[in-house]
């Protein structure tokens, strides 16, 4: 996303565009600005890749693939767990009891989206509220 964006910076600079239905180039404020929402972008990026992991649910257990790892935790090790609400598609905060790490998770893309906030309608996201609820995480 971040070389889309500093992509479509540069070519406005160079090539003539449309915006406001004049026609005209970018100037270097104006590429400076898409650079630097550029480079928010891939710091954010690189903050975080390391953290999504892969998540497999099952009844007693929650097994977690990173990388070439796989662990399996079972449901009563489970600290916390959430949905960001304004993340398309859905995806979940885990947080495991012992372990500094906080991982990320996305569901199948399902979901039903307000101006308020994503639902997630998969089967995924109602089994993690279900289990949510009966061991009240």
């Amino acid at each position: 996303m971040a070389i889309q964006i500093s992509g479509i910076g540069i070519g406005g600079y160079f090539y003539e565009t449309t915006i406001n239905g004049a026609n005209r180039t970018l100037d270097v404020y104006e590429l400076c600005i898409f650079i630097a929402i550029a480079v928010l972008f891939l710091i954010f990026w690189i903050t975080i890749k390391d953290r999504i992991v892969r998540v497999r649910l099952g009844g007693q257990n929650i097994t977690i693939d990173y990388g070439d790892e796989t662990e399996a935790v079972n449901w009563l090790e489970v600290e916390h767990i959430s949905q960001y609400r304004f993340v398309v598609p859905p995806m979940y905060k885990l947080k495991i009891k012992n372990d500094d790490q906080t991982y990320l998770f996305i569901t199948q893309p399902e979901h039903i989206s307000f101006g308020f906030g994503v639902t997630d309608a998969s089967s995924m996201g109602a089994f993690i509220e279900r289990k949510k609820s009966e061991l009240g995480i």
